[in-house]
């Protein structure tokens, strides 16, 4: 659907030039006059004539005159003919809500049903308006509406109509401009509404005009218009003014944080719906707002967050514990992990790579560790005393995830399988239960290769057992049975053992080994090409389920984006196309290059389903810009802007699809506008959060990063899950935030301040791969390079302690090579490292970025863009790859 903007905006800037600056009630309906005054006049005697026919008749033609007639009318409902004054009364009812002769019966149903409806009824009946989109008619119900109860009912139910209403006149071809304005201006005013006819102005070049208009305005109500103006016009400061104005303060707040300033947001900040927050949250407001002010912790809030950790029922103590991470107390708060829950302290000193402590944990001996003896004790609750196992299958998940992580695989195989055999021969379902547990936790420790020789052993030739087997391993409806008989086709020499494993390779179980995976997917296009039409939409469906990519990218992916498309696209040969894969397809096609057919296919789903959606025009843009389509581009991207009307998920919807093109400078102008003129929408501003946070990050902009990490951080802690399990992920939280407020201020008069908190931070928990993340570069710009050096040999000697004992241990030598490669020391052996890494698991989208960034910090940026280009394809839509990869293609080579 094409949108000639210019021409649009030439006529309808003259249109907005005449419309009031705030809303306002709507004009009284014009006294009919001439020819119609007459006609209307000679109609009224007939309301009360004898004849019903003409009473009727004369009522519908004064009807089809609609607002035109709405005086005359109105002194006729007071006056004293009876018959007259109810036809009047009636005839006003169905004027004022926008009902006309032609109008649809199941709305003029629907109101009739409101008039004579309870309160419940009546939000019945909005709901169902609201399905027909009869926003006219819902919008004048509430403007009309005098019973308390009922208006009160209706602020819920009608909220967000005049948005719909309006972004319908706008999806019109040509727009209507002035049906938007009009039915903006016909909701209660509030924020929401405001920014809409705010944002409105701003894309037709109006809001200058109407800011000028606006500060002659008085009264709350010229607050909040201002504060809207002044917001989508980016001038913050004086936007936060008049919101504070218009009592909205955590509006005020949100323009002060992202603008830099996180203490108002801090002190403020609203948790989210449904949360029920820590009793020790007022405490770390407290606690954050005086470290952003740079004070030393009161030591009385400590002793109170501390004393939260320890009293108290289990929930709010594991919160209390999160709490003393978040405020740094990392030495108490590991001692108090490690003597309440072993198990996760367990988990938080491994990922630290501190295995000897971790091992410690279990009572396993690091020196001489038995994990089979340890692992047996466990499964002998299972097979002896399943109804009281509480916490052991959970403690087997991690000690697999451990020893699979760290290569030990031999120590894998004895630990599991002998006890699994035993399992099974005391109870098969007891059996089938733990493979499922083991396979798939709940938490991300999952132990595969080991469930999989338990599965081969207990199936053996036993087709009904390998059924079971593929249900609890692979969950009902992943197309799992079709895809067991399918590999038995193609080669029925392949043994069971090995069908399970590649199995567990298609479906994202196992890393990708070898070319096993892409050999079946040529096995089964020879299949699908000489199969017959019906046996080959069944087998495309097959291949299309099991290599569509998961979007948004997961940690345990599957799939195939090339695969993916190409399965869509002979379906849509086949009789019957396929319609219902084509959404699907669309998310893929720009990860494969097809950039011009991705716009295509979303501007007819677009104009035939979602006219009026305005993420849908920003996807068309940017992937038409992607494509090279700069003016098609710019058409989109006006309409997408013209749509959105200031709302935050529609502005940070057209953000996204810009940075999955790679067009990270739009969608950051997108993602600001979308915060800018963010009024209530807390759990969305949570995202765009992220987004900007990420992105200042990337731009080095400590400023804003500090302020929204600090932000970030204080909702994390409102949120707060009594999962002990997250410790590293909580320490990190707040080591983030500190370091960022100190790399903000180096450069001014505060440096020997914030050179003591970097100092600090970097022998802080978890510090290495933040700094790997972030700080190493600028560390080296900005003369730190004596504290560079130190704090990474410090964390190059842990790392290489670790690889030489567990030399298999794939992740380990990737943060290896990560941190070397970011430092840009030790390069050989940061390739010596990940080149390991990718020998174990060569399709792993981290592995081959790290891989990347070794060679960018070498110099060579075609290995780089090559290495890249192979992490994108195995995760088309993660960002931080996509940013590098166009790092990799116009940056700057890094700092020696």
């Amino acid at each position: 659907m094409k949108f000639r903007f210019g021409r649009f905006l030439l006529s309808t800037a003259i249109l907005a030039g005449a419309l009031p600056a705030a809303p306002v009630a709507p004009n009284p309906a014009p006294v009919p006059g001439g020819e119609a005054l007459a006609e209307a006049n000679l109609l009224i005697p007939k309301l009360s004539d004898d004849s019903y026919a003409v009473r009727e008749t004369a009522t519908r033609d004064l009807w089809k005159m609609g607002e035109a007639v709405v005086p005359l009318l109105q002194q006729l409902a007071a006056g004293k003919d009876p018959e007259a004054a109810i036809r009047a009364r009636g005839l006003l009812r169905k004027i004022e809500l926008g009902i006309l002769p032609d109008s649809s019966p199941r709305i003029v149903d629907l109101v009739m049903r409101y008039d004579g409806g309870s309160l419940d009824e009546r939000e019945r009946v909005i709901q169902e308006l609201r399905q027909e989109r009869a926003f006219r008619q819902i919008l004048k119900l509430y403007a009309l509406e005098k019973d308390q109860d009922s208006i009160t009912m209706l602020e819920r139910s009608v909220r967000g109509v005049a948005i719909d209403a309006a972004r319908d006149c706008l999806a019109m071809e040509p727009s209507d401009v002035k049906g938007a304005f009009s039915y903006l201006r016909m909701a209660r005013p509030e924020a929401p509404e405001y920014m809409a006819m705010a944002s409105l102005h701003r894309t037709l070049g109006t809001l200058d005009e109407e800011l000028k208009k606006a500060e002659s305005l008085d009264g709350q109500d010229a607050h909040l218009w201002r504060y809207a103006l002044l917001a989508t016009a980016g001038r913050l400061s004086e936007a936060a003014t008049q919101a504070e104005e218009a009592g909205m303060s955590v509006a005020a707040a949100r323009l002060s944080l992202i603008s830099g300033d996180p203490v108002p947001w801090l002190k403020q900040a609203p948790a989210p719906p449904q949360v029920v927050a820590a009793s020790g949250l007022s405490d770390y407001r407290e606690f954050a707002i005086a470290n952003w002010e740079g004070k030393k912790p009161n030591p009385e809030l400590v002793r109170k967050l501390r004393g939260m950790a320890r009293a108290g029922d289990e929930e709010e103590q594991a919160k209390g514990l999160m709490m003393m991470f978040l405020t740094g107390d990392y030495v108490e708060a590991e001692k108090l992990l490690m003597r309440r829950e072993p198990v996760s302290a367990f988990y938080y000193l491994d990922s630290a790579e501190r295995v000897d402590e971790a091992l410690e944990q279990l009572d396993i001996d690091p020196k001489e560790p038995d994990y089979a003896g340890w692992a047996r004790k466990r499964f002998d609750v299972l097979i002896n005393e399943p109804d009281t196992e509480d916490q052991e299958m959970r403690e087997l998940c991690l000690l697999g995830y451990f020893l699979e992580r760290r290569g030990l695989n031999e120590e894998l195989e004895d630990a599991f399988v002998p006890s699994l055999m035993e399992l099974a021969a005391a109870s098969q379902e007891n059996f089938l239960m733990a493979l499922s547990r083991l396979s798939a936790d709940d938490s991300g420790f999952t132990v595969v290769e080991p469930v999989l020789d338990a599965s081969a052993k207990f199936a053996g030739i036993d087709e009904v057992r390998w059924m079971q087997v593929i249900d609890n391993l692979f969950g009902p409806g992943r197309r799992a049975p079709d895809v067991w008989h399918w590999l038995g086709d193609l080669d029925p020499a392949m043994e069971p053992r090995e069908k399970i494993g590649l199995m567990a390779q298609i479906f994202g179980l196992l890393p990708e080994t070898g070319d096993k995976v892409q050999r079946f997917r040529e096995q089964a296009w020879l299949a699908i090409g000489k199969a017959e039409a019906a046996e080959k939409r069944r087998l495309l469906g097959v291949l299309a389920g099991i290599s569509m990519p998961r979007f948004p990218p997961q940690e345990r992916r599957m799939g195939d984006a090339e695969t993916f498309v190409r399965c869509v696209d002979e379906l849509d040969k086949l009789e019957g196309g396929a319609e219902e894969l084509k959404g699907l397809q669309v998310k893929f096609l720009g990860a494969v290059g097809r950039w011009r057919d991705a716009a295509k296919i979303c501007e007819v789903y677009a104009k035939a389903n979602m006219p009026g959606e305005p993420a849908s025009y920003g996807y068309i843009a940017a992937a038409l810009r992607a494509a090279g389509d700069e003016s098609e581009a710019l058409e989109n991207e006006k309409k997408a802007e013209l749509l959105a009307l200031g709302e935050t998920r529609a502005l940070k919807q057209i953000g996204d699809a810009f940075a999955e093109s790679g067009d990270f400078d739009r969608a950051r102008k997108w993602w600001l506008q979308a915060a800018e003129q963010c009024t209530t929408d807390h759990a969305n501003f949570a995202d765009i959060m992220e987004s900007l946070s990420d992105d200042a990050l990337a731009r080095q902009d400590w400023k804003l990063g500090a302020a929204l990490e600090e932000a970030r951080t204080l909702q994390v802690a409102m949120i707060a899950r009594a999962s002990n399990l997250l410790g590293s992920f909580y320490a990190r939280h707040r080591l983030e935030p500190d370091m960022l407020r100190a790399f903000s201020r180096l450069d001014g008069p505060e440096r020997e301040s914030a050179m003591a908190v970097i100092k600090e931070s970097v022998n802080a928990p978890f510090a290495d791969l933040l700094l790997a993340d972030h700080f190493f570069a600028p560390m080296r710009t900005k003369g730190l390079l004596a504290l560079h050096d130190e704090a990474f040999e410090k964390s190059w000697k842990k790392l290489a302690d670790i690889m030489t004992r567990f030399p298999d241990s794939e992740n380990t030598r990737n943060s290896a090579a990560w941190l070397a490669s970011r430092a840009s020391r030790r390069l050989d052996e940061a390739e010596a490292a990940a080149t390991h890494a990718l020998k174990i698991c060569p399709k792993q989208s981290a592995y081959l970025d790290t891989m990347a960034e070794v060679q960018f910090a070498r110099g060579d940026r075609q290995k780089s863009l090559e290495f890249s280009s192979r992490a994108l394809k195995e995760d088309p839509w993660d960002m931080q790859l996509i940013r590098q990869h166009k790092r990799f293609e116009k940056g700057e080579f890094p700092p020696k």
